[in-house]
């Protein structure tokens, strides 16, 4: 990637690699109003944005300093709200976490040693609500994604007392999966290929639903992978089918953007429960249907897009 920018810190481009400067920074202790020795921090963010892949870069800490970190980011929203993974020399040496004016810790493994002037390739993997990291090729950990993975733009998050440099910083994408949750029968397949499926794949995804290429294994255990894995959940909530509404709070539980469709004649009002979500109700018609479509596609965009549906989830219209 030739185009980046540097938020925080000095980072310097020699060649193909990107080289931070670190150095001591000092810091007042929030606890003991100490004033104490630290190390210098940076962000660097591409001109890159990312969904649903794989985020690749390899570094190299030039020395060895306690706390020195170097973390891909994966999802930015703002200096003051990112998610980032990658290995640290502290206490545990693998983490994910997040930064919302504070650090939260998602997942920190390996009491460990690393080493000074030594490759690592990180990659970080996210697929749905799961997100791995591997370290030269070796899988570290796997680990739910606190908050939906949303269309943001990446870098890297470094801090050391010495330089760190870096090298390949690499994005691959993989389709999205759309998972659709709904009662099979006639009256309903019309809806799903004819509607649903087309307008998922005019955006992206790869759509399927519970009877289409699940193993052979217990089949909730199945639509529980399948919720997991994907970044979108469709479900029509018109019979009141338990089944339905479970694998809805599923979705719900792990914060999945989720759009859900009701037939009118059959209900004009949402259980409170499940009154929040982006909901489109429809006629069962021709026309019904074309409706379907068009707020559907402008749901799945927006959702894409990162852009609230605004004015109220529901759509009558």
């Amino acid at each position: 990637m030739n185009k980046w920018i540097a938020l925080e810190g000095e980072f310097k481009k020699e060649k193909e690699l990107i080289k931070f400067i670190g150095g001591d920074e000092p810091y007042k202790d929030v606890q003991t109003n100490e004033t104490k020795n630290g190390s210098k921090y940076g962000i660097l963010l591409f001109d890159e944005w990312f969904f649903n892949g794989a985020i690749e870069m390899t570094l190299e800490f030039d020395e060895l300093n306690e706390n020195d970190e170097a973390e891909i980011i994966y999802n930015y929203l703002g200096e003051n709200d990112f998610s980032c993974v990658g290995i640290t020399n502290s206490l545990f040496k693998y983490e994910c976490k997040n930064f919302n004016g504070m650090w939260n810790s998602n997942k920190a493994i390996g009491r460990t040693t690393l080493e000074k002037q030594k490759k690592y390739t990180l990659k970080a993997e996210i697929i749905g609500s799961i997100l791995t990291l591997f370290v030269n090729n070796v899988k570290v950990f796997s680990t739910y994604l606190l908050q939906p993975q949303n269309r943001t733009q990446i870098g890297i998050w470094v801090r050391s007392k010495s330089s760190i440099t870096i090298y390949d910083y690499k994005v691959s994408y993989k389709k999205p999966k759309a998972f659709v949750v709904m009662q099979f029968g006639h009256c309903y397949d019309d809806l799903y290929q004819d509607v649903i499926k087309n307008v998922c794949e005019k955006n992206g995804y790869i759509v399927y639903r519970a009877d289409e290429g699940l193993g052979t294994g217990l089949i909730l255990n199945d639509i529980i992978s399948a919720i997991k894995n994907s970044a979108l959940v469709i479900a029509d909530i018109t019979p009141d089918n338990p089944n339905v509404f479970y694998e809805v709070g599923f979705a719900h539980a792990l914060n999945k953007p989720t759009i859900l469709l009701n037939e009118k004649k059959q209900r004009e009002k949402l259980p409170f429960d499940i009154s929040g979500f982006r909901t489109i109700f429809y006629d069962n018609s021709i026309g019904g249907k074309k409706m379907v479509e068009e707020k559907l596609d402008q749901f799945i965009a927006n959702i894409n897009l990162n852009i609230p549906s605004g004015g109220g989830l529901s759509s009558n219209n």
